[in-house]
């Protein structure tokens, strides 16, 4: 049987950490997916009230977003990145795992659910076990 190599690689580990926030459906309780929804906002003069009219959200919505309170969904994130005309890639400020999110969310979406799912138990498997 193959162990977790992730004591052995943080890289690998940090990694699976950001796609598991990215992707995952359940609240994280100590690490949040940042966004940069605030400054791509406030650049175009825009209030959080209308961000959520174009999305098609609640303002309320956008301000837990922006404040870390609430990860975005997946579908969110393309209708974000759709409002800002940008990648989705550009809408998470996560440093070096932006790119990976991105090559990572292309592939997730060619995947049937089932499929998805079997990536997301094997990415939590190389998490460190933690009491919550």
């Amino acid at each position: 049987m193959l162990k977790s190599s992730h004591k052995e690689n943080p890289a690998a580990t940090s990694k699976v950490r950001a796609v598991r926030l990215a992707f995952s459906g359940q609240n994280a309780h100590h690490h949040r997916m940042k966004l940069k929804l605030k400054d791509l906002r406030n650049k175009r003069g825009w209030t959080q009230e209308q961000l959520a009219d174009i999305v098609g959200c609640t303002k309320s919505h956008i301000s837990e977003m922006e404040s870390g309170k609430k990860n975005a969904s997946s579908p969110m994130l393309e209708s974000l990145a759709t409002a800002f005309d940008v990648q989705v890639v550009d809408l998470i400020d996560s440093g070096d795992a932006g790119e990976d999110l991105l090559r990572l969310s292309e592939i997730m979406h060619q995947l049937s659910p089932e499929d998805r799912k079997v990536i997301l138990r094997a990415a939590r498997g190389l998490l460190p076990q933690t009491d919550h």
